[in-house]
This record gives structure tokens, sequence and C-alpha cells, in this order.
């Protein structure tokens, strides 16, 4: 039971996001998802509790309302009704979040500095070539990221230039 509200719970998130990119209103539905993760957290942290079964009602609630929100959308209930029958079913939605940490405590403390990884594109040379020409500081991050510093300006010159390669081009 678990699985599927937590697979529930993904699918109905990307659903309000769909929504929220169309115009919709989902402010309401988002404070219910927040309150079912945490439900949900709490049911893989204590395998006694409800937690999966009360997250479900949640999320139904908070479908309910991204329903009512996008009824104007043409086939927005058709595709996510769709995609909620097969999660119901047991089929994977995606990789469920439990709170991943993203605090790492030896980054920068002032706010000029991106943290971003390493890729096939985008190598430790090549991140630090950008560096380099962007007058950025460069160092690797935990062996697979690295961490441009420096002026927020220079920073944003430089991001311009690696995201062609994280888009592929």
């Amino acid at each position: 039971m678990q699985d599927r509200a937590e697979q529930l719970w993904l699918a109905t998130v990307k659903m309000a996001l769909e929504a929220k990119k169309k115009g919709v209103e989902v402010s309401a539905a988002l404070a219910i998802l927040r309150n079912a993760k945490a439900m949900l957290n709490e049911g893989r942290l204590d395998e006694e509790s409800h937690g999966a079964a009360e997250a479900e009602a949640m999320i139904e609630e908070a479908q309910r309302e991204l329903f009512l929100g996008a009824a104007s959308l043409p086939g927005f209930e058709k595709k996510w009704q769709e995609v909620i029958t097969r999660v119901q079913r047991g089929e994977k939605f995606g990789d469920y979040p439990l709170g991943v940490s993203s605090f790492y405590p030896d980054l920068p403390r002032d706010g000029r500095w991106v943290r971003l990884p390493l890729t096939e594109a985008i190598t430790a040379a090549m991140a630090r070539e950008v560096a380099s020409r962007h007058g950025l500081g460069f160092r690797i991050h935990q062996e697979n990221h690295f961490i441009l510093t420096g002026d927020k300006a220079k920073i944003k010159k430089a991001l311009e230039v690696l995201s062609k390669y994280y888009r592929g081009g």
C-alpha cells in the first residue's frame, strides 16, 4: 500500500505542475500534497503507522481539487485519469523522493556560487576551462559535481555556455 500511495503522490504532483503551467490555481492541492508526503514519510519510518492510508485519502482530495480547477483544460482530465488508473493497478510512475538532503556543509557561504553535475558532455577539464575563460573559481565537489564561484554576472555567462551542453546541443 505504501508503494502505491507514493506513486499516486508522485503522479499527482506532476499533474499539479502541469495544471499550474497552464494557469490553474493549484496552491490548495499542493498544500494537501505536502501533508500527504509527510504522512508517507512517517509510514516509511513507522511500519505500524496508518500513514499510507491517510496519505491516499489526502492525495484523492488533491486530485479532486486539481480536476475541478482544470475542468476547462481540454484533454487534461482524460490524460490524468488514465495515469492514475494505471498507478492504482500497480504501474510505477517514477522514483519517490524520500527526504533526500540537499545540504552540503562544505559549500561556499556567500551567494556567488553554483553547483553543477559533471556529465559525459561536461567533463571536469571542460568545466575548468569555462570557469577560467569567465574569470571564475572552480573546484570539484563530491566527485561527480563541480562548483563555480565568483561574480554573479560572470557565473550567469558561464551558465549560458554550459547550458548548451546540458541540453545536448
